[in-house]
């Protein structure tokens, strides 16, 4: 008699650390009970090997504690972190905020990809809404490339910037915040990109950082923020929030560009960014600007709108 054996699925999901699955497992068995239908006839055994699988992808995703669950699951703008936790933000504000009242003229230096132009956009229409005597800067791909560049310096300074704020970009302008500096322009950096590091005799790294006003940026070493992978639209984010001291009328004004430029920079959506995303995506559906649904129907997604369509459109 032939036996009749299921065979051993090659989808089945292992992880290194059974424990913390099990943990997980007991832990979304009891967030998924409140919440299932009274008709479900799901069967305990299934609901249980769901609940293992589910388990086994967040560990294989990262996930560590149950905290982390608790967070993707619970979109709220109050789990978002204090924005003053990351590096020097206390100083960018007081400079940002001393050149609106003294009415200096600011410049948003940005980059051309969506995160740079979203990036300058929130930023650039909050100093519009302030009052400031403002003004932007992208440079050309192909002319100038990536990042800062002494000409461009230069043509901001000869315009009457004495202030100059970059987003997406910056942080290993060592050389050209140099140049900026003599020809008197401060600036204030706003990047997500990684640190130049000098490795020491004494097996020691340092951050080697533009000497400026403040280097606002999640990935230096220094600094102790809970959360690195914010795009570059996300650390302007929080520049926002801190300035305005509102996480809510931040999400609410730019919400919907926020979301955009961290999707299509291919950040990771967890931790803040799933938030962003979540709470951007929406605004988006609820109250969607003139341009965006100019692009949505030009792109024939007018009907549909996610992360997906976003990153792809």
């Amino acid at each position: 008699m032939i036996e009749n054996k299921r065979p051993e699925s090659r989808w089945v999901l292992k992880t290194q650390n059974d424990e913390k699955v099990l943990e997980f497992s007991e832990y979304l068995e009891e967030y998924f009970r409140p919440r299932r239908k009274k008709t479900n006839t799901t069967s305990e055994e299934t609901r249980k090997a769901f609940y293992e699988l589910l388990s086994r992808l967040f560990y294989n995703r990262g996930f560590r504690e149950i905290g982390q669950i608790e967070d993707f699951f619970n979109i709220s703008s109050t789990r978002l972190h204090d924005p003053f936790l990351l590096p020097d933000m206390e100083a960018a504000v007081l400079r940002i905020q001393k050149a609106i009242d003294s009415n200096e003229k600011i410049t948003v230096y940005g980059d051309y990809d969506v995160d740079g132009i979203t990036s300058v956009s929130i930023l650039y229409k909050y100093l519009v809404s302030c009052g400031a005597e403002v003004d932007y800067y992208i440079p050309g791909r192909t002319e100038e490339g990536y990042g800062l560049n002494e000409q461009a310096l230069k043509r901001i300074r000869e315009n009457g910037t004495t202030l100059l704020i970059t987003v997406d970009t910056g942080t290993t302008a060592v050389d050209e915040v140099v140049y900026a500096k003599n020809i008197g322009l401060e600036i204030v950096i706003t990047d997500h990109h990684e640190c130049k590091l000098k490795h020491n005799e004494d097996g020691t790294v340092t951050e080697l950082i533009p000497d400026c006003i403040a280097v606002v940026n999640p990935k230096r070493p220094s600094g102790n923020y809970p959360f690195s992978e914010l795009a570059g639209v996300g650390v302007v984010f929080k520049l926002l929030c801190a300035l305005t001291g509102s996480t809510d009328k931040v999400l609410d004004l730019y919400g919907d560009l926020v979301a955009i430029g961290t999707i299509a920079d291919i950040m990771p959506l967890i931790n803040e960014n799933r938030a962003i995303v979540v709470i951007g995506i929406k605004k988006i559906k609820e109250h969607i600007s003139v341009g965006l649904k100019a692009l949505l129907t030009a792109s024939g997604n007018e009907k549909e709108i996610s992360s997906s369509v976003i990153a792809y459109t």
